[in-house]
């Protein structure tokens, strides 16, 4: 919420209130010389219009911060437990959205103005008789009225108040739980790395690939970077671990990724960012990972892999990419080695 939101939010509720303090005072002091003291003023416009918005300022503070107190007594409680804190999830909202941040702080600038409009109209409500009394305004009927005219708008100003906080929290809610998934979805696919496995044969550069966990394609050694004891791998370890683990090679990798590519595990799954590291093969054993099956292929026959079965177009460009970057990478003079 931008800071002058907030002052127009304050102003607002002070201006509420200056109206049921204007009648107090005038309860206390003649109302007739009240208005003969501020004639005499009349020359001060501009410095008492000053005082008056200094004066509203202070005073919605003050109204805010009590209307936030008393209207806890009567707030909407769910049915079920938030899924954290409130202001934990305010803050988080805050921090990861800006778009969702600003309408639940719209939710909130309505809730702020409603239950401050609450508190004043009660006040009024009590005050606005003992005025008509003191100004020989004795009518029963008026006064009478008058008690039920405020009361009646009490009660609509309470009911409008307890739907708007309802609504804002059930937003809240609703919108942490979204921020919270989206999170966790971002987690798991961040932080994926793959060797691309190579070495040097007198027919060319062939490239190590092995197959996918339900057997179906060939791809690149690839997986999550983890954390061990505390120490979270870096992203080129990362790569080298599992090109063990899945391929049961061993050799030196470069010190930067060389290129990036997308992939979706499965039809339903989500899209991955792979990073994407060189790795020329030194030595190798049986992978860890036995059914990934790891083979040798020559660049055109590891295109062909690349581009068989049902893998979903965009993901076969991608392969296919990634494939000849590295072979362009190879050819080239200027990458560095570990």
């Amino acid at each position: 919420m931008s800071t002058t939101t907030l002052f127009v939010e304050i102003l607002i509720i002070g201006f509420e209130s200056l109206v049921w303090i204007g009648l107090l005072l005038s309860i206390i002091w003649n109302p007739h010389d009240a208005l003969v003291q501020a004639k005499a003023y009349s020359e001060y416009a501009l410095l008492w219009t000053t005082l008056l918005f200094a004066l509203a300022y202070v005073i919605g503070i003050i109204i805010d911060r009590v209307a936030d107190s008393v209207y806890k007594l009567f707030r909407y409680t769910p049915r079920t437990a938030p899924p954290a804190a409130y202001r934990e999830m305010r803050f988080r909202i805050l921090d990861e959205s800006e778009g969702i941040g600003k309408f639940c702080e719209y939710q909130r600038s309505r809730l702020r103005i409603s239950r401050a409009t609450f508190l004043n109209l009660i006040i009024l409500t009590a005050v606005f008789p003992v005025w008509l009394i003191i100004n020989n305004q004795t009518h029963l009927l008026t006064i009478a009225g008058s008690i039920i005219a405020g009361a009646s708008l009490v009660g609509l100003s309470y009911y409008t108040t307890y739907r708007i906080d309802k609504a804002q929290t059930e937003a809240l809610e609703q919108a942490y739980k979204i921020i919270t998934v989206d999170s966790e979805k971002r987690k798991k696919t961040e932080g994926v790395v793959a060797a691309v496995c190579y070495r040097h044969k007198n027919k060319g550069i062939e490239f190590l690939l092995v197959k996918t966990k339900k057997g179906k394609y060939r791809t690149f050694p690839k997986g999550h970077i983890e954390t061990c004891n505390g120490k979270k791998e870096s992203p080129r370890e990362a790569a080298k671990r599992e090109a063990l683990e899945e391929a049961g090679v061993v050799g030196t990798i470069e010190t930067e990724p060389f290129t990036r590519y997308v992939y979706r595990k499965g039809s339903k799954g989500s899209e991955y960012t792979v990073t994407a590291y060189l790795l020329r093969v030194e030595s190798q054993q049986k992978p860890i990972e036995r059914y990934r099956h790891p083979h040798w292929y020559l660049f055109d026959k590891a295109l062909e892999k690349l581009s068989h079965g049902r893998r979903e177009q965009k993901y076969k460009d991608e392969h296919v990419r990634v494939i000849n970057e590295a072979l362009a990478r190879l050819q080239s003079k200027d990458h560095t080695m570990e």
